[in-house]
């Protein structure tokens, strides 16, 4: 991977599930799991396959591919903040499982 095509940051977030005191519901919020990720972004193509699947034609239109440098603990539970927009993670990919690259597939979040 190349330094240079990593030209954007990102932040990676955990969902985080609390008890609330006042009413004893669980409460969702999002926290920084990874903040300042330079990452690479493409956009998804029209019969993109990633992972060995062949993707949604909705991903054209909302998707974006972040690569970035090999982390561990990433999960499809979490999300990606770009630009100030959400994208939830739905899918990872371990670039020819030598634990240098990641590519994540990101859905901009409704």
């Amino acid at each position: 991977m190349r330094a240079g095509k990593l030209n954007k940051q990102i932040s990676i977030h955990s969902l985080t599930l609390t008890r609330s005191t006042a009413s004893g519901q669980m409460a969702q919020s999002w926290s920084t799991f990874s903040s300042s990720v330079w990452t690479g972004i493409e956009y998804v193509e029209s019969q993109e396959r990633f992972g060995g699947r062949t993707l949604p034609e909705r991903l054209t239109k909302t998707g974006l591919i972040f690569s970035i440098r090999y982390s561990t603990g990433i999960q499809e539970n979490m999300r990606i903040v770009y630009d100030s927009k959400n994208y939830d993670i739905k899918g990872i990919e371990n670039i020819k499982l030598q634990n240098r690259e990641l590519k994540i597939l990101g859905e901009l979040s409704e």
